[in-house]
């Protein structure tokens, strides 16, 4: 597969879409420990929009520019090459794993303690989100052009 330049809109406003629906999933999944879902929300949102558009992305070739997920023109928000990737790639480790497998956690723990129809539905909902997260993550390195320097390529 040939390397992207750029990416399209269509594919940036998809992949953003699906990013808010599983977290508004896992927020929902874990409703009943309202504080936690409430810390996974904002937790997430700061390190998706900031902290890790900072850190991460202000060190990528796509800079100011659309990648698959738009985020290097929410990066040029700070100065190119400001952030420190150091920090940046356990904490995109962590936030991914925040994002997909704390939501499966507590679900499993939940259904441990109050089993119910709607917390299976949830579980594989999470389940499914997360094996679609982790292709589309696959499919966009395939044509990325920082893939070979990307700490995060698969």
């Amino acid at each position: 597969m040939s390397q992207k330049e750029s990416y399209g809109l269509g594919q940036v406003i998809t992949e953003n879409v699906l990013i808010l629906v599983h977290i508004a999933l896992g927020a929902w999944a874990m409703a009943a420990i309202p504080y936690l879902s409430v810390v996974y929300v904002v937790f997430l949102l700061f390190m998706l929009l900031f902290f890790l558009r900072k850190h991460l992305c202000t060190h990528c070739c796509y800079y100011g520019k659309l990648c698959h997920c738009g985020w290097g023109k929410l990066a040029a928000l700070f100065k190119q090459g400001s952030g420190n990737r150091k920090i940046a790639t356990p904490a995109a480790g962590m936030t991914w794993f925040v994002l997909m497998g704390l939501p499966v956690l507590v679900t499993i723990g939940l259904c441990i303690f109050d089993f119910s129809t709607l917390r299976i539905i949830q579980l594989a909902a999470l389940l499914v989100f997360a094996a679609i997260q982790m292709l589309i993550h696959k499919m966009d390195c395939k044509t990325c052009k920082h893939r070979k320097d990307c700490p995060a390529a698969m």
